[in-house]
């Protein structure tokens, strides 16, 4: 994350440095919707085989509440800069939650990105805060499947 930050966090603008936050705030919401499409698609398309569900369950609840942790934080320090952009610095410092380096991440991010443009093609200009009701979210797991 060393790299990306030095390119992300290129200028000494107090302004652009707070556009960009909230893009990566928005990144992290987006990436937060689609691990919990992602897991409400294993527990329908899994729905006869509870194993695999549980198995699953536990690094879902931790990955949510780290993420939804971070955007809490992160929209905090956001509120503290707009406030007094003089502490626009500690934005830099800011670190959201890994979401590649590990096999295991790497793999579930690529299937977010992948059910996330897939509902983006299927639902554009979808709320995101309206459920997909069951028939959806098959049809949403089914699209996405094809392109792994």
């Amino acid at each position: 994350m060393g790299f990306f930050n030095s390119l992300v966090w290129q200028k000494n603008d107090p302004k652009e440095d707070v556009s960009r936050f909230e893009k990566m705030i928005q990144m992290q919401k987006e990436q937060l919707f689609g691990i919990s499409l992602y897991f409400r698609g294993i527990e329908l398309m899994y729905s006869e085989q509870p194993e695999i569900i549980q198995m699953n369950l536990q690094s879902f609840v931790n990955i949510r509440e780290r993420t939804e942790d971070s955007i809490a934080a992160a929209e905090s320090l956001l509120l503290e800069v707009k406030r007094d952009p003089s502490k626009a610095k500690k934005l830099k410092g800011f670190k959201f939650p890994p979401t590649t380096g590990h096999p295991m991440l790497d793999q579930m991010t690529e299937r977010v990105e992948i059910i996330l443009r897939t509902y983006e093609q299927l639902f554009p200009g979808r709320s995101k805060s309206q459920s997909l009701n069951q028939e959806e979210l098959m049809k949403l797991m089914m699209e996405a499947s094809k392109q792994l």
